[in-house]
């Protein structure tokens, strides 16, 4: 039969809490700790400005005829403006932006209709250049590890 002294160590085994297992086991905050969190904190903030970059480039500002009479003129026997207009079917001169025209990309660089492919160009060259880094890392990271000679790599 287990003595007492046995039984009390297992009840207090068995009590422990997450936090006094981890700091039992695992040990405490360190530096080792610290750098883990610092290097993946780095990776999540190159994902978030790529997260934010499509706001500010897909953002298309509102827009309203235009009430300019030299335009309404010229352009009155050809087309109408009518709210439900799509831009890409109006003369550029049958409707303006709400705001000033730098308020955006799409507005400032004229990122409508043929040219909207243009605001995706942010974000393929990011994917392009993590991708080439992080083949180029990697293969850095193979040679010094592996001790074959970069020449032989390519």
């Amino acid at each position: 039969m287990e003595s007492e002294e046995e039984s009390g160590i297992e009840q207090q085994h068995m009590r422990l809490s997450v936090d006094e297992i981890i700091e039992k086991y695992v040990g405490g905050l360190g530096g080792a700790q610290l750098f883990q969190v610092l290097v993946v904190s780095l990776g999540w903030a190159f994902d978030a400005q790529n997260t934010f970059l499509p706001i500010f480039t897909d953002a298309q500002p509102s827009w309203r005829c235009s009430t300019s009479p030299h335009f309404l003129e010229m352009t009155a026997q050809t087309q109408t403006c009518t709210p439900q207009s799509s831009l890409c079917d109006m003369d550029p001169h049958l409707w303006e932006w709400n705001a000033p025209k730098n308020a955006s990309i799409i507005s400032e660089w004229d990122l409508l209709c043929a040219n909207s492919f243009k605001s995706g160009i942010p974000q393929f060259f990011f994917f392009t250049g993590a991708l080439l880094g992080a083949v180029w890392l990697w293969e850095a990271l193979f040679s010094l590890w592996s001790g074959i000679p970069d020449e032989v790599l390519g």
